[in-house]
């Protein structure tokens, strides 16, 4: 019996399921499924679209670089990946770049990036040890395929250090005796305080006896050196004088 295998044998293709692997280097297949000449042709299943993501980081020793993206992604969505910068030491002029891939659109970006064709550049002035920052990306999937952007960090090394400018301020207060007696001793306390933020340094108090009144020393202006005084210290002065006159 002579058949006719031209009439009897079918060849059937199913539709190629692919998805778009965004970044890293793990690859997604097209998937083609040939029936044998006597099956009828399987129904296409679609792809699972998983919310796994995948990652890649960097080290430069003064920082960090993550990249974590959607494993897969659907032509004709949106989708967003996030960049994390971390310093691993205090550091300066930090630059992180990034490629748009190819079969992807750029959308936008926070904080907003500045864009030079398929070009993203971030600019962080400085970054404190241990400091954060993420940039997050929003793509366009335009093709099926496998969608690779990579990305690029620099920085410098910073060192820093803090000098306090402070500004002392003496306070003076004079008390004593409203009255005394003709031939008296009158005791004034004189009290000196810095009131300010810095060390007042080298401080004298210098004092003037009133007409009618005289010092032991028989000096009319009187100085006791303090010395030097830190902030909120104060220090106390006692001057004994005589009452000589009336008035």
């Amino acid at each position: 019996m002579n058949i006719n295998w031209k009439r009897w044998a079918t060849h059937l293709m199913a539709a190629p399921l692919c998805a778009a692997l965004i970044t890293g280097c793990t690859t997604t297949q097209q998937q083609h499924t040939a029936a044998t000449p006597w099956a009828a042709a399987p129904a296409p299943v679609p792809m699972a679209v998983s919310s796994t993501k995948t990652e890649g980081m960097i080290n430069s020793g003064l920082t960090s670089l993550t990249k974590r993206v959607p494993a897969v992604a659907t032509l004709g969505d949106e989708y967003s990946y996030d960049l994390i910068v971390t310093a691993l030491s205090d550091c300066a002029d930090v630059v992180v770049t990034d490629t748009v891939p190819a079969g992807a659109t750029y959308v936008s970006s926070t904080p907003a990036a500045m864009q030079d064709g398929g070009k993203l550049t971030w600019k962080v002035p400085t970054m404190n040890k241990g400091e954060t920052k993420t940039m997050k990306v929003r793509l366009k999937a335009d093709r099926e395929g496998e969608l690779t952007g990579c990305a690029t960090i620099t920085s410098i090394p910073r060192v820093c250090v803090t000098t306090i400018v402070g500004k002392p301020a003496i306070a003076i207060e004079k008390s004593g005796p409203e009255y005394a007696k003709l031939g008296d001793n009158i005791t004034y306390t004189i009290v000196v305080r810095n009131t300010g933020s810095a060390v007042a340094n080298s401080v004298v108090i210098t004092d003037t006896v009133p007409d009618g009144l005289a010092h032991s020393s028989g000096q009319k202006t009187l100085t006791f050196p303090v010395g030097d005084l830190a902030p909120g210290a104060s220090k106390t002065q006692t001057v004994v004088l005589k009452a000589m006159e009336r008035g």
